[in-house]
């Protein structure tokens, strides 16, 4: 299995009253600068990035096929919504000021946003449920933060080299970060993110799974059509036919701060590797003389396994297949992160 780094940036500031300005990314869409075949990424007007859709270790006759999904309103006969969910960790409260999602829309080539309309809401429960309440945001005002919207650089392509003889990759889907200001305080539990959006050319785009290398995934996203009141998964039906459908996770970012006792450090780096992971999850921080707690809890946020890192590793050959998370934290520095077991 290829290793994989997910990185979560975090910037801290004193007033008189401390917070850590924090990141949560439900999964990563970049798949590096080369292509499975060996194709490298453009370097113009920037470097750029690959998400190239991925087929299991060891599969070499199956792979994902889906390069987006549909979360979109056109004020005519379409209106649907998707959804994932995400956990806050036990001990932590989320002090939301924005969010990210990721879209594409075919061969578009402008220097601004594709969409002129996001909408978000924040569920406690599976949306749309009568024992399920909406936390903050609706579907109908326009959150967009055109300003703070931008282009990733990053290019949605088919699996170059499964099934033989693979997709040449192509530029006709460059994905787009869409930001939309969004303020809720969350304490721990489990919640899901609902959203829908527009193009400003009122045609047809796709919201972008998260991406991990050398997996097909392993996720909750689901899809509402408003009109036909009727629920569906969100899960890639694969290449070829025969394949399995795997249901996947939703890219997307929540801006959040959480209050700090005291802050010291002005950027730290935390990442784990590799992700999915089966035997050894390994760390990585940039201030290797704090000690650090660590407390894993399944999507339920219950607690799986805690303790102190001493060896920039921790063991869960013990857990069971799934999605988990991870809370790290010392003195100074709280951080958190999804991940998945997988044998």
């Amino acid at each position: 299995m290829k290793l994989k780094k997910l990185h979560l940036l975090f910037c801290f500031t004193l007033s008189s009253f401390s917070f850590a300005q924090s990141t949560y990314t439900n999964g990563s869409i970049s798949t590096g600068q080369t292509t499975k075949s060996g194709v490298l990424a453009p370097t113009l007007p920037a470097q750029h990035q690959w998400s190239e859709m991925q087929n299991n270790t060891g599969n070499t006759t199956q792979t994902n096929n889906i390069s987006g999904y549909n979360g979109y309103y056109n004020g005519s006969n379409t209106d649907l919504r998707i959804f994932d969910d995400f956990t806050v960790p036990f001990g932590q409260t989320w002090n939301i000021e924005n969010v990210d999602v990721f879209c594409y829309q075919l061969d578009y080539l402008g220097s601004t946003s594709p969409l002129d309309v996001l909408r978000v809401r924040i569920w406690s429960g599976f949306p749309y449920l009568n024992t399920s309440t909406v936390v903050t945001g609706n579907m109908t005002t326009n959150i967009i933060d055109l300003a703070n919207c931008e282009d990733t650089y990053t290019l949605r392509i088919s699996n170059t080299q499964i099934p033989s003889p693979g997709t040449p990759p192509t530029e006709s889907k460059r994905i787009w970060k869409i930001r939309g200001n969004l303020t809720a305080s969350l304490t721990a539990g489990r919640y899901w993110i609902e959203y829908q959006g527009k193009a400003a050319n009122n045609a047809s785009f796709k919201f972008i799974p998260t991406t991990t290398i050398d997996s097909r995934g392993n996720g909750n996203a689901n899809q509402y059509n408003v009109n036909s009141n009727t629920f569906s998964s969100l899960s890639d039906t694969g290449s070829p036919y025969s394949s399995p459908d795997v249901q996947q996770d939703l890219a997307f970012n929540i801006n959040y701060t959480t209050p700090l006792s005291t802050v010291l450090n002005n950027k730290t780096n935390f990442s784990i590797y590799p992700n999915p992971a089966s035997d050894i999850l390994n760390i990585e921080v940039a201030n290797k003389n704090d000690n650090y707690n660590y407390q894993i809890n399944d999507i339920m946020g219950k607690v799986i396994k805690s303790g102190i890192i001493s060896t920039e590793s921790i063991l869960i050959d013990d857990l069971k297949n799934g999605v988990y998370f991870l809370s790290l934290s010392s003195e100074n520095e709280k951080f958190n992160i999804k991940f998945i077991k997988q044998n």
